[in-house]
């Protein structure tokens, strides 16, 4: 799975080139996601109040979601209720690389002797998923594999200057487009059904919100931080505690190197600063361990250096796919806030989802259950 730093910053550049495409594309995006969280939503109403698995939901919402914003594909997850073969492919693919740490070498010598099963399989799957997009229309769907196929087949392409970076990004639109995702709902959803409070104040903060610009809807523009602080606070908070990437990307140090807190790293050597720990340290944040949405709104105080706050990391190599992820975070928090009432299901303490969490690269959380009940 080819994620080096050139790819990712000539990904970035198609983006910034074709910004005005992309905001368009977004409102599409947001019908995509609507649709999703429907499904979801209709999900919760056909088990009538039994235990839902939230960690596994809030993997198969994103991944549904990918299928669609990506390569207009319904895979059928949340009607199923499991976890679909990518999903491991998935996991093991990224579970490998997390084990390995920055050694890249295993991972192109099991390519180049056939690799592990499941990594073949993924990248196989990945790629019979472009091939089967590349024989739509251009025009026919709205997707994000439209404007890369657009850019390879171009004259003289921005980004997708190889048939092979497209099979990459793929992958790299699999992984982005789901498990990150996947990872902030379900500890979203456990601080939200552990605190009646915390949800009963988004829930008032959701009223004026509904059906303001779209009747009987919410829109992301009307989800956002001005129109729904608490909800984006809740968002933040979520992630600042239980960030998806726990590790970060690499940096290089300048060719002269440098110095931190005495120490002095040469040039030229790759450096990791996790996430985690910064977001966790009591040098940048006060309580750092925790859940305070107010200290994105009422209780500054809290804050002592917000630049510590990095969830999509930072220059060049940011998350190109951040305002799909809000998308589609809002929408899954929002809905099922204004529609259900949930709490932790009977017997379930809520110790499973941090005890059985695993840092394959993503981190996935453990096993939560709750009970879903329709508001009256």
């Amino acid at each position: 799975m080819a994620r080096d730093g050139k790819l990712h910053e000539k990904y970035a550049e198609f983006f910034e080139k074709y910004g005005d495409i992309v905001r368009v594309a977004l409102e599409a995006y947001e019908t995509y996601a609507r649709e999703v969280v429907y499904e979801w939503l209709g999900k919760m109403a056909s088990l009538q109040g039994q235990p839902v698995n939230t960690s596994l939901y809030s993997l198969l919402i994103p991944f549904e979601n990918m299928g669609r914003m990506g390569f207009s594909d319904n895979f059928g997850s949340i009607q199923k209720g499991k976890e679909d073969p990518m999903l491991h492919y998935l996991e093991v693919t990224l579970g490998s690389i997390g084990k390995l740490g920055a050694m890249y070498w295993p991972i192109a010598l099991l390519n180049a002797i056939g690799g592990s099963s499941d990594h073949v399989a993924f990248q196989k799957l990945a790629c019979k998923m472009v091939d089967k997009r590349e024989k739509i229309a251009d025009e026919e769907k709205e997707d994000i594999l439209k404007y890369l196929i657009q850019d390879y087949r171009a004259k003289e392409p921005k980004a997708m200057r190889d048939h092979m970076m497209i099979y990459s990004e793929a992958q790299a639109l699999m992984v982005a487009g789901t498990d990150t995702i996947g990872a902030a709902l379900a500890f979203a959803f456990y601080f939200l059904a552990r605190d009646p409070q915390v949800q009963q104040k988004l829930y008032a903060e959701l009223e004026p919100l509904y059906g303001r610009t779209m009747s009987g809807e919410f829109t992301n523009h009307d989800l956002g931080e001005a129109e729904a602080p608490y909800l984006n606070a809740i968002i933040n908070e979520t992630m600042r505690m239980f960030n998806p990437t726990c590790s970060n990307g690499p940096r290089s140090t300048p060719p002269e190197g440098l110095e931190v807190d005495g120490v002095f790293i040469p040039g030229k050597v790759d450096v990791y600063v996790p996430i985690h720990a910064m977001h966790r340290s009591a040098k940048f944040f006060r309580e750092p361990n925790n859940f305070i949405p107010e200290r994105w709104t009422t209780r500054p105080d809290l804050m002592i250096d917000k630049r510590a706050y990095h969830p999509f990391l930072l220059g060049p190599h940011t998350c190109v796919g951040r305002r799909i992820a809000f998308i589609v975070i809002r929408f899954v928090l929002a809905y099922t806030t204004w529609y259900y009432e949930f709490g932790f299901a009977p017997g379930e303490d809520g110790v499973a989802i941090h005890r059985d969490a695993v840092n394959g690269q993503i981190l996935k959380a453990g096993k939560l259950q709750c009970v879903f009940t329709q508001r009256a």
